[in-house]
Order: C-alpha cells, then sequence, then structure tokens
C-alpha cells in the first residue's frame, strides 16, 4: 500500500490492540511510544470506561486524550471532560427495567464516569467481565438509586448471542433516542443516539485541529464500523467479521499478529527498524 501521511490516530482496544489473550504485545505498546514521539496523538478509543482505558494506555507509555464508552466520553490527558453524551436518568431506568423483565437472563449494569454499578455483583456475567477489565462492579439497590448517583453515559448488557439480537432490537424500537452497538456477540453497548466513535472522531479532529482527512483509524467489530468510515483512512483487523472488512478502507494483519504495527510500517508512519 502506498503511504499515508497521518497526523492523528484512533484506535479500538479489544480485538485491536489486545490479543486474544487480552494482553498488547510489547511491539505494540513500543509502537505507540513511537508513533506520540513523532508527535502524532495515538487517541484510544473503546467501550471502555476511562479508568480502564488510561491503566492500558499507561503499561503501552502512551499520553494522548481517550474516548470512552463508545463516543459518549472524552477525556483530555490530565482527565479533563472534553465532551459527553448521557442518557437521561428517567430513560435510562426504563430500559434496565425493560431488559430485566423481558430478559431475564440477560445481565444489565451501568457505567457512568469511572463507576461501574450493578444489582448483583457476584452474577456470573459480572463476574467474568471483572476478570477480564480488572474492575471490580459496585452495587446498587435499584437502577433508580444508581441513576441518581452516576451519570450515564452506557448501560451494557451482557447475554447469550441470540437474547442480545433481540433486546438490540426491542431497545431500538422502544427508545428512539439511543443507540445500541454489539461489542461482542454477546455484549449490547448502549448509549446516546448522539455518541458514537465516529462523531467522536469527528470532534476531536475540530477540537485539535486536524483535518479530517489526515486521521487513521483501527478496529474490528460492528462498533467500528462508522469509525472507520469516517476516518480519513479507515483499517480492519484480520480478525474482524467480513462486513466489517467490507466496510474499511484496507485490512491489516489480526490482533494476535500485531495488525496494527505491520499496518504502520506499511504505510510509512514508522519503519521496519524502529
Amino acid at each position: 500500500m502506498q503511504t499515508f501521511s497521518a497526523k492523528i490516530l484512533f484506535s479500538d482496544i479489544d480485538g485491536t490492540l489486545l490479543n486474544s489473550q487480552h494482553e498488547m504485545p510489547q511491539a505494540v505498546a513500543k509502537a505507540i511510544r513511537k508513533v506520540e514521539k513523532q508527535g502524532i496523538p495515538f487517541v484510544f478509543v473503546s467501550a471502555r470506561m476511562p479508568k480502564s482505558i488510561r491503566r492500558i494506555q499507561a503499561a503501552a507509555g502512551g499520553h494522548s486524550p481517550v474516548i470512552a464508552y463508545s463516543g459518549a466520553l472524552a477525556q483530555d490527558q490530565e482527565g479533563n471532560c472534553l465532551f459527553e453524551e448521557i442518557v437521561p436518568a428517567k430513560t435510562a431506568v426504563s430500559i434496565c427495567e425493560m431488559a430485566n423483565a423481558a430478559f431475564p437472563n440477560v445481565c444489565v449494569s451501568i457505567y457512568g464516569g469511572d463507576h461501574w454499578m450493578v444489582l448483583d455483583p457476584e452474577d456470573l456475567w459480572v463476574r467474568e467481565e471483572a476478570s477480564i477489565t480488572g474492575l471490580c462492579a459496585e452495587q446498587g439497590s435499584s437502577w433508580q438509586a444508581i441513576c441518581a448517583k452516576i451519570p450515564v453515559h452506557k448501560i451494557f448488557c451482557m447475554g447469550m448471542p441470540s437474547e442480545i439480537l433481540r433486546l438490540e432490537k426491542a431497545v431500538l424500537d422502544a427508545f428512539p433516542n439511543c443507540d445500541g452497538y454489539r461489542s461482542k456477540d454477546t455484549y449490547l453497548e448502549i448509549v446516546s443516539s448522539a455518541a458514537s466513535k465516529a462523531n467522536a472522531l469527528r470532534l476531536f479532529c475540530g477540537r485539535y485541529q486536524y483535518p479530517v482527512e489526515t486521521s487513521l483509524a483501527f478496529g474490528d467489530y460492528y462498533n467500528d464500523v462508522e469509525m472507520l468510515r469516517a476516518a480519513g483512512l479507515g483499517v480492519a483487523m484480520g480478525n474482524a467479521p467480513e462486513d466489517v472488512k467490507a466496510a474499511a478502507d484496507a485490512v491489516t494483519e489480526s490482533n494476535d499478529l500485531e495488525g496494527v504495527r505491520r499496518f504502520l510500517e506499511r504505510i510509512g508512519v514508522l519503519s521496519a527498524a524502529d
């Protein structure tokens, strides 16, 4: 592929920067540091909460702003809020109660800022997610109490793929002011319809005065598609579903083969000798 003069980079984390063992290869971390040393921001973009993103970013040695909750919250290097989109508390309570009633086997939780709140912290889905992210869920007495305590940046649902698909349709039909994204076939992320990774990319470029056409984005799943389309150059990982690859401008190797690093070398942002 020809060279591409990237001025700002955006990358999903899980399935993109992290390998199948939920670890970042040292060569990928080194690539991030090299990119930032050139004065090119490397913005981590994820459905995760800011604290979780920062932990991964710090381990890699990165120092750029971050985009959390699939675009619902962005923070600068010091953790100050750059922009956010919140699900109204009344709407969030209605969604959670509907999900509990219609899909009792689906685990529902709420994220706001650096808080992850659930009704049952011993739920197997919650425990599995905690083992992946290294976070501990906080217990709330009710959805009303939780929504009164924290801003709702994301409603997070975990369950079997067939139920997640049905829940996604039910939410989108009943709550047009919200959007749902499947970050995995067992995960449904519900955010304000004004929040998306693509919108966040455009807002970042505008705020820091980078032409959108000079942006480069990496992603691996359906919730990355609009970001890949919005970027000047959108790159799908080799482990992405075929229709995600079809939406991208280019495809690189998988997350287990350090696809991000390899692509940056291929287009001249990094040299193989770096």
